[in-house]
């Protein structure tokens, strides 16, 4: 046996194929017209083959009719520089070209793998089977056919890998093909090929940095096929250009997260898994499922709830929403787009470890947090979660109550018994501590002006300021009578730890006295009407709200003047009446924003005082100092009830039903009081009092001017 010279990179292996005998050696066997190629170190030549070392490339060629040449079976892997496997021109490639005959091979080339020169094949359908697990991949090209003229070529792949471009030469009328069978993966663009069908199990289409081209190619899935576009750059947008595409009964499409791409690096973003250029039918409409790079199907674990880590100083439980999956057809292609949700949701036991630590109204705040958590209420969860721990939460079951202190109410009653301290005083001054033959027949002006600072010492405290202006005039009918009209406009502000209101109050009140003597009665008539502007801090949020209200009432007093040693005294008894209604209201501005419905609320107090002054006659006028003492009894219950929901709820919530502070109760009050006739017709005279009106304590001081016309 003669060698054929070795060549640096390649070797030529001539083939005669006819009267070769069957021999075996430990690189190649030749056996009638079947060449198998059992490593790469091999050579053939016109009668035998022989042993080599050197050459990492194939090269076959043969001068035999077509018709008669036999095939080549590759059991041993290849690989080259330029070519891994080169069959030359005058070969036939009869029964195919078998890669991996009898176990799993390598074909690789940093050029083209499979390198065909010729310009016709025996038959359509000759070409290449690659199966076994056997990988054919090329830089460039893993299978390329530059100069095929005449019949076509059919490429088989089962349960193998075909890494690099396939290009088949086209021709008038060609119809190449490709067929997939098995556990099968193609990569890269795919030119020439009519057909590409997938006739059993699963395709796996790489889609290197741009996705697959398979230009004109139709590619068929039949029946319980799976297409599997594998996602390996995440910056690639569409992984699979084809012509025409067909999917037939339950076939699918799945897609997969390549080595480096992650489910964060696809959220948001849609991917063109199809796209089609010609024509698609029966594209899939189910969900597609999403797996990881080992197989993993992650869909449902993309799709689920995960709870989050909870600290021991927390009440908030935390559970990360899942993703959404969906895919929809765009005229001929198929889009897919999968979205983390990126929501952080609270758990809905969170409830009931925020109520164990309340202890204030917990049916009120069970109702809040119900409607907050687990509802769908991204607003309100989102706020909720900014106040995780446990000591947090005597603070947010306050500042999630309505203000249940009733001081606007309160304030209301407060303005209208001050105004009738005026009249009081107004009468007391005028005809009492007047002699009548000093009494002007005629008007009298009057105007006094109070400041009152006070505080509310309940559960729900507050803090109120109030000044007011009160302008009357009265004349006297008869020496036993006196008719008056009074009209009084004060300004409250009310705050308590998180809430602030300014109440503006404007009210009439008409008053009338008869007196002989011994025995005098008086009788007073209110009404009026009052705006409250509201903000209620709720953590880092503010609720405003404004709403309005009226009162009426009327006060009947009887009693003596008499004198003791001098002193001037004017004990009396005295019933009183007093209806409210605050107007329903809604606030806005914060999640947790509230409204309420109406508001009423009267108070009966029957009680007594006494009165007693002196009077001085000094160079400057008359002077008149006085003290006043009242204590009143509050009939009827003091209580205040509110009907509250969370702004826009339409339903009327039990837990909504809430008792407030008590309103009014026991009045107490202790005046002193200062007059001074300047002249005949001009009187001015001031005032400092406590008042205690139930939990209500303040201290008020005022300034009365008045004149005769």
């Amino acid at each position: 046996m003669k060698k054929l010279q070795r060549l640096p990179l390649a070797v030529l292996i001539s083939i005669g194929l006819y009267g070769i005998p069957t021999e075996s050696f430990a690189a190649c066997t030749a056996s009638g017209n079947t060449i198998t190629i059992d490593n790469n170190a091999c050579e053939i030549s016109a009668t035998e083959p022989s042993g080599l070392t050197t050459s990492q490339t194939v090269s076959l060629k043969s001068s035999k009719d077509k018709q008669q040449q036999g095939q080549i079976k590759v059991n041993t892997d290849l690989s080259g520089s330029n070519n891994a496997l080169i069959l030359e021109d005058s070969l036939g490639l009869r029964y195919t070209v078998q890669v991996g005959e009898s176990k799993a091979v390598t074909i690789q080339s940093d050029g083209t793998a499979i390198l065909y020169n010729g310009s016709e094949l025996r038959a359509n359908g000759d070409g290449i089977n690659i199966k076994n697990r056997s990988t054919v991949k090329g830089t460039n090209y893993s299978i390329q056919a530059p100069n095929l003229a005449k019949n076509n070529m059919k490429i088989t792949v089962d349960n193998s890998t075909v890494e690099g471009n396939i290009a088949i030469k086209e021709f008038d009328k060609s119809g190449h093909q490709i067929e997939v069978k098995g556990e099968s993966t193609l990569k890269g663009d795919i030119s020439g090929i009519t057909n590409i069908n997938v006739t059993s199990g699963t395709l796996n289409v790489k889609s290197g940095q741009t996705g697959a081209n398979y230009n004109k190619a139709y590619l068929q899935m039949k029946k319980d096929t799976s297409l599997n576009l594998i996602l390996e750059d995440k910056n690639a947008d569409t992984l699979l250009t084809t012509a025409k595409i067909i999917f037939n009964d339950n076939s699918t499409v799945k897609l997969t997260l390549g080595e480096n791409v992650t489910a964060d690096d696809i959220d948001g973003k849609q991917l063109t898994l199809l796209k089609i250029t010609e024509q698609a039918q029966k594209i899939p409409t189910a969900e597609i499922h999403i797996f990881n790079k080992d197989g993993t199907d992650i869909t449902d674990t993309l799709k689920s709830s995960r709870d989050l880590p909870k600290q021991d100083d927390e009440w908030v439980e935390l559970v990360e929403q899942g993703g959404s999956i969906k895919n929809r057809t765009e005229g001929n292609n198929l889009v897919f787009e999968y979205k983390k949700s990126n929501e952080i949701k609270i758990k809905e036991n969170s409830i009931q470890n925020f109520l164990d630590k309340t202890s204030e109204q917990s049916d009120f705040i069970g109702y809040i947090l119900k409607n907050s958590i687990g509802v769908g209420n991204e607003e309100r969860e989102t706020f909720l979660k900014q106040f995780p721990k446990t000591t947090q939460i005597v603070s947010l079951s306050r500042q999630f109550l309505p203000d249940l202190s009733g001081a606007d109410i309160q304030s209301a009653w407060v303005w209208s018994e001050q105004m009738r301290s005026h009249i009081e005083q107004r009468t007391l001054a005028y005809r009492h501590q007047l002699p009548s033959y000093e009494r002007e027949d005629g008007w009298n002006l009057w105007a006094s002006s109070s400041f009152a600072k006070g505080k509310n010492s309940t559960a729900y405290d507050y803090s109120l300021n109030r000044y007011g202006v009160h302008i009357g005039m009265d004349r006297q009918i008869n020496d036993k009578a006196l008719l008056g009209f009074s009209f009084g406009v004060n300004r409250s502000t009310l705050s308590n730890s998180n809430v602030n209101k300014n109440l503006t109050y404007i009210t009439f009140m008409p008053y009338m006295e008869w007196k002989d003597d011994f025995y005098f009665a008086e009788a007073n008539l209110i009404g009026g009407s009052y705006s409250v502007d509201s903000t209620r801090s709720i953590g880092n949020t503010t609720a405003t709200g404004d709403y309005s209200g009226f009162q009426v009432g009327y006060q009947v007093t009887g009693g003596i003047d008499t004198e003791f040693r001098g002193v001037s005294l004017r004990p009396f008894m005295s019933l009183k009446q007093q209806w409210f209604s605050n107007s329903g209201w809604k606030e806005t501005g914060s999640p947790f924003a509230l409204e309420s419905d109406t508001q009423t609320y009267n108070a009966r107090h029957i009680g007594a005082g006494i009165s007693l002054w002196k009077r001085f006659d000094l160079s400057i006028g008359k002077f008149v100092p006085s003290f006043d003492l009242q204590y009143y009894k509050q009939f009827g219950s003091s209580q205040l009830n509110g009907h509250y929901r969370l702004a826009g709820d339409t339903t009327t919530p039990q837990e909504g039903i809430l008792t407030m502070n008590a309103v009014g109760g026991n009045q107490f009050t202790t005046k002193f009081n200062a007059s001074l006739d300047i002249t005949e017709t001009l009187n001015v005279s001031s005032s400092l009092s406590y008042n205690k009106f139930g939990k209500y304590n303040e201290a008020a001081f005022g300034v009365s001017l008045s004149s005769t016309f």
